[in-house]
């Protein structure tokens, strides 16, 4: 754990204890959760905390395909987030075309492969109590060394999921698209009807209440 300064270097390595001191932090491990407890001073000011962990095995070598899949942001942040960015990196470029990438989450994310090495995803406005996904498959001579290896064959499976639940978002796009349309087309008939009635009204009601006085000077 460290702390990044509006310089951008970092600050020495927190310690982890249980002093609660400033310039430590605990770690505990809850319900297959690991919490993290930063002990920092701040004063109406942002701070840039920086966590690093290692989680061993999370890419799978099946025997057609390298598989990672995993939840970045899980669906327990109670409040949203904003201007989300994630760089997944492999340790080594993959041949032109085999790296590819599908993200899940809110609909307004976007993913992208660059230089067939690295994917990016990026979410403007990650609603709360949503997570944002990322599964990205590759050959597995990228981790020849992966010692976690299953002896069955994966792509056409991930690729079939893949292809269903694309399907399901863009259908669930056009919804979204078609109730904004029918509620832009409703206000548009509301607010020209009610200027038609509005005049007619006013018209109606020009002379009405108006106050002749006996003299006029």
């Amino acid at each position: 754990v460290t702390v990044k300064g509006k310089d951008g270097q970092e600050s020495a390595p927190f310690t982890q204890n249980d002093s609660e001191k400033v310039g430590t932090y605990q770690l505990t491990e809850e319900n297959n959760f690991l919490k993290f407890k930063v002990f920092q001073k701040a004063n109406d000011e942002q701070k840039t905390v920086v966590y690093r962990y290692k989680i061993p095995e999370v890419v799978t070598n099946y025997t057609d395909t390298a598989e990672f899949n995993g939840r970045l942001i899980g669906a327990g942040w109670e409040d949203p987030i904003d201007n989300i960015i994630i760089h997944i990196n492999l340790p080594q470029a993959a041949e032109k075309g085999t790296l590819r990438a599908w993200a899940h989450g809110d609909l307004s994310g976007k993913i992208a492969v660059i230089k067939d090495k690295k994917v990016q995803l990026e979410v403007p406005n990650n609603p709360s109590n949503t997570f944002v996904e990322a599964r990205v498959i590759f050959p597995t001579a990228v981790t020849p060394d992966n010692p976690n290896v299953k002896n069955e064959k994966r792509l056409a499976k991930i690729m079939a999921e893949e292809k269903e639940m694309a399907e399901a978002a863009n259908r669930k796009r056009q919804t979204i698209m078609w109730i904004f349309i029918i509620i832009a087309v409703v206000s548009v008939v509301v607010a020209v009807v009610g200027s038609i009635w509005g005049r007619k009204i006013a018209q109606k009601n020009k002379f009405k209440d108006l106050f002749v006085p006996e003299h006029l000077y």
